[in-house]
């Protein structure tokens, strides 16, 4: 069934097209622009002259312009869950039992039960073992046991995670070290 509909100049625009088009393999790995010869000038009537570049252009699909152009993945963007969390400082070692109402950033040690109405955040650097549970777990740093996020869980490419993980959305960038069993919930509740 067709959506759309197609007249005569249609289809004989898609039929010259499909004759004149470059071949799939000259498609798929174009050569990149070659640089003209410095001896061979071209003069414009009313611009100076302009000297060629001196490497060769790749083309803007090319495997290097796309790793050159992924955003830096950094621990930056979880440092705005910071502002007024519950912090437990990278120089402290914490066991029992931390419940918040807010977010929960975790820069030190912390062994047992980690819960947060918000967000909870495992910052690079920091050792978590236990239970977590939260809307949102962000993790960067080494966790093992059980996690529970209501809605998104997240690890980072520096993150290191062991156990189990029950989430709604789940997030791993590339990099991260994944060992776990994954559950996947609905959105809401933990």
């Amino acid at each position: 069934m067709s959506f759309f509909r197609r007249n005569r100049d249609d289809e004989e625009s898609v039929e010259s097209y499909k004759q004149n088009r470059p071949p799939l393999a000259q498609r798929i790995n174009p050569e990149p622009a070659r640089v003209q010869d410095s001896s061979s000038s071209v003069s414009f009537d009313s611009s100076p002259e302009v000297a060629a570049p001196s490497t060769p252009r790749v083309p803007a699909y090319s495997r290097e312009a796309v790793a050159m152009s992924t955003p830096r993945r950094d621990n930056l963007s979880l440092e705005r869950y910071r502002d007024g969390a519950t912090t437990v400082a990278r120089d402290t070692s914490f066991q029992g039992a931390l419940k918040t109402e807010g977010n929960l950033f975790i820069e030190g040690s912390f062994e047992g039960e980690l819960e947060a109405n918000d967000t909870i955040v495992i910052a690079e650097g920091a050792k978590v073992s236990g239970q977590v549970k939260a809307r949102d777990v962000l993790i960067a740093g080494k966790m093992d046991g059980e996690i529970h996020a209501g809605e998104r869980f997240l690890a980072k490419p520096t993150a290191h995670v062991e156990g189990d993980v029950e989430s709604a959305i789940l997030v791993i960038e590339e990099g991260a070290h994944i060992n776990c069993q994954f559950a996947m919930s609905s959105r809401g509740g933990y």
